[in-house]
């Protein structure tokens, strides 16, 4: 690729709108809004304007998110794909751009008020919450779909209907992360009733809301026992290992960013309301999941970057997950290869694999049969 078809292609877009994101909102932290921070020791300052450095390139690479591929993904027809596209890219995107403004109203609003808590947690955390979960669900999707392409690969080979993901009810591991998810569930509302009571003066509302806050944290965290559970199952089926390691990269990532939902926000109210530890537990929470989020746009780039291009393509629909097309395959295959025992000059029918899938690069989760 030489230089001209670099500049309009759409890496160099993405390249150029994260520098003038980045830019705009460096500009506007260092010259107008660090002069109403509160202040503190130099040092500590100093790490804070670090932080609000790295919160701008992620503001500007969500900028570029949202207008390089929302733009791109909107145009594509209605299809599955579509769906999990958006979905992916309208969570990542809130990520991203969410990371300085929650930071810096951290620091305006401190979350020992038990209002400002509330206006943090319905402002910043639920919003989290929901792209959280939203990770969650299309990654188990694809680790569903990644593994049932893998096995019609061996159905059309071997002509075997043997199921491995449907054992006994009592062996299931979507049962098991059902119920592993409820008692996390329950685990985490009782730390935080424990740990975060409501507080004993104030309104009737504040006291209601608190507890609406409970359950809406403990469910998003104890979710992540589920996909845990379930991603532990399903990767050791997955074909290759480059597959098995970046599905469990990603699927690292997603637990720890669901999974901290409760500490993260209990952790700011009980600590002592001082810029030090406002800083400590920027770097501590934050920066971890500035670390997961962006691993998780590595993986998601290439995904997102064949769709906007229209270069993916589905001829299954994402219903293989669910089991209802293994069975026409299976008949599929095994008529294809009786027609080719009647016609020996005829080869047999071939598989073409795409390798891309939101989260796990290199999956089968595209699957095309063709007679040649």
């Amino acid at each position: 690729m030489d230089i001209k078809e670099f500049i309009r292609s759409r890496n160099f877009a993405l390249i150029a709108t994260t520098l003038a994101g980045f830019t705009f909102i460096v500009g506007l932290h260092f010259g107008y809004v660090v002069k109403f921070l509160p202040p503190g020791p130099p040092s500590l300052m100093a790490g804070l304007a670090a932080e609000a450095v790295l919160e701008s390139f992620f503001f500007g690479l969500g900028v570029a998110f949202l207008f390089i591929y929302g733009y791109a993904l909107f145009k594509l027809e209605r299809s599955p794909l579509k769906t999990r596209c958006i979905a992916i890219w309208t969570a990542m995107t809130y990520f991203f751009l969410s990371w300085y403004p929650h930071g810096i109203i951290h620091q305006f609003l401190r979350p020992t008020d038990p209002k400002n808590y509330v206006v943090l947690e319905m402002g910043f955390h639920w919003p989290g919450c929901a792209a959280s979960l939203v990770l969650c669900f299309y990654q188990f999707d694809v680790l569903l779909i990644s593994y049932s392409m893998a096995k019609m690969k061996k159905q059309l080979r071997g002509w075997t209907d043997a199921d491995e993901l449907i054992p006994p009810f009592y062996a299931d591991f979507r049962y098991q992360a059902v119920a592993l998810g409820l008692v996390g569930t329950a685990g985490w509302l009782i730390f935080s009733i424990f740990v975060n009571p409501a507080p004993p003066f104030g309104p009737s509302w504040l006291k209601g809301i608190w507890a609406v806050i409970w359950c809406v944290d403990s469910v998003a965290a104890g979710s992540s026992f589920s996909f845990a559970w379930a991603a532990y199952n399903i990767i050791p089926r997955l074909p290759n290992l480059l597959t098995r390691r970046i599905a469990t990269i990603c699927t690292v990532c997603i637990v720890w960013i669901t999974i901290i939902i409760v500490p993260h926000p209990v952790s700011h109210i009980r600590a002592t309301p001082t810029v030090s530890h406002v800083l400590a537990l920027e770097f501590c929470w934050h920066g971890s999941m500035f670390i997961a989020t962006g691993i998780l746009a590595f993986y998601q780039y290439r995904f997102l970057d064949l769709a906007a291009s229209g270069r993916l393509g589905m001829m299954m629909s994402m219903r293989t997950a669910k089991g209802t097309a293994s069975t026409e395959l299976h008949t599929r295959s095994r008529s294809s290869t009786d027609d080719s025992h009647m016609h020996p000059s005829r080869p047999e029918s071939t598989i073409a694999v795409s390798s891309s899938s939101v989260g796990v690069a290199n999956s089968t989760d595209v699957l095309v049969v063709e007679q040649v």
